[in-house]
């Protein structure tokens, strides 16, 4: 389980070093200061929002979903990193919203996406208490 643990973590850090590294890149390489304008703006918005809508709630809901039908590590390992990709998938549409828009809203997204993460770390404890429930 140890192992298990170790790879569930280091991806983890691994998308929030992504995540960084982009912020910052996008602060000191910027594009034009609102390369999208107008409809188009409006439309990268919604399509951001729509991201965070679907994504979030599909990765949360398909990781329990999968989690009921078997009680394997293997298989917990590979839900739990299909499930962080999932979530990592608006972080890195808000960040390109961040880039093209340069507005707060694709900050807050970005931020939404970072307290998802947060929520769904996996720890010693969340993965013992997986397991110890479900041998019961």
């Amino acid at each position: 389980m140890q192992e298990v643990q170790k790879k569930l973590v280091t991806v983890y850090y691994l998308i929030y070093a992504v995540f960084v590294i982009g912020l910052v890149l996008v602060h000191l390489f910027p594009l034009r200061i609102g390369v999208l304008q107008g409809t188009e703006a409006i439309v990268m918005g919604y399509v951001n929002v729509g991201f965070l809508l679907v994504f979030i709630p599909l990765a949360i809901s398909l990781f329990n979903a999968k989690m009921k039908k078997q009680v394997d590590l293997e298989y917990y390992l590979k839900w739990n990193l299909i499930q962080m990709l999932l979530i990592a998938v608006p972080g890195l549409v808000s960040i390109a919203s961040y880039a093209l828009l340069r507005d707060r809203s694709s900050l807050f997204a970005y931020l939404i996406v970072f307290v998802a993460l947060i929520l769904t770390k996996p720890t010693k404890y969340k993965i013992t208490k997986y397991f110890e429930s479900k041998e019961e």
